[in-house]
């Protein structure tokens, strides 16, 4: 069976050199050629590694433009990522239960409405994309940020809009078709803060979601539980191949999606 090599897709702001190096030295522990290329690189189609059957790694959108430009293999499913298609599969267990989606171009007419559904502080909700690719960070906005998003991103682009929740603590759990395989801490009370300890109730949590699974989901895929005032919930889900890894094993991670390309290189001829 031919060990498929990985490549690397660098850029200083999501992906730092020290978490490329981490992987880079995962992957040759176990005997797999490593290709750190950068953006110009992949884009301009210059001096890239001829390895048509390897493992991609990267930002979100360079990764979907690297498997359907050069056909590496990354497991990406743009609309499996998506929130439409998770928040309906994982329902009441969601830290962002109560939600609507609306369109950026209408939002901010709307926002007034939103806000009298759940009224807070400064007329402030939750508001994420939809898509999974980071096309903006999830965070708390007004209207006046509303109509900044409006200015750059496709009126008929989904946003998801939520009332305000408090996360107490929110690890990130890396699993392996149904099973828990590694985790971290990555933030505590808004503050970043990493630890490779994950408490057997968020193992217990994360290994109960993969009940509401759904077609499209990876062989490795990450569910981000968050500790709420009810309980443990989901934050989020994707896929195993732009997310940053914490202080999750690495070694494990890797050896991991290392197996699963191969099987996927051998089935497919």
């Amino acid at each position: 069976m031919t060990h498929a090599p990985w490549i690397l897709i660098q850029t200083v702001a999501d992906a730092p050199e020290a978490d490329m190096q981490l992987i880079k030295a995962s992957a040759e522990k176990i005997g797999r050629r490593v290709h750190i290329i950068g953006l110009k690189q992949l884009y301009e189609n210059d001096r890239l590694p001829v390895e048509p059957r390897a493992v991609v790694y990267g930002p979100a959108q360079a990764v979907v433009y690297a498997c359907k430009t050069y056909g590496w293999l990354a497991w990406v499913d743009t609309a499996a990522q998506s929130c439409t298609r998770y928040y309906p599969a994982f329902g009441e267990h969601l830290v962002n239960a109560d939600y609507i989606f609306v369109p950026i171009g209408d939002a901010a007419r709307r926002w007034n409405w939103l806000t009298s559904l759940w009224p807070s502080e400064g007329g402030k909700l939750f508001v994420r994309p939809n898509d999974n690719q980071k096309s903006f960070a999830a965070e708390v906005m007004d209207c006046s940020d509303i109509v900044r998003l409006q200015r750059v991103f496709d009126p008929d682009a989904l946003i998801v809009v939520a009332p305000l929740k408090r996360l107490r603590r929110e690890w990130r759990c890396f699993m392996h078709h149904a099973q828990y395989l590694t985790g971290s801490l990555y933030r505590e009370n808004g503050e970043s803060l990493r630890s490779s300890h994950v408490p057997p109730e968020v193992i217990e949590f994360a290994n109960k979601m993969t009940a509401l699974r759904y077609e499209g989901l990876p062989p490795v895929w990450v569910v981000d539980v968050a500790e709420t005032d009810d309980g443990l919930r989901v934050l989020e889900v994707a896929g195993c191949d732009s997310v940053g890894f914490y202080h999750s094993d690495c070694d494990l991670i890797v050896s991991t999606i290392s197996r699963e390309a191969d099987n996927f290189y051998a089935i497919s001829g």
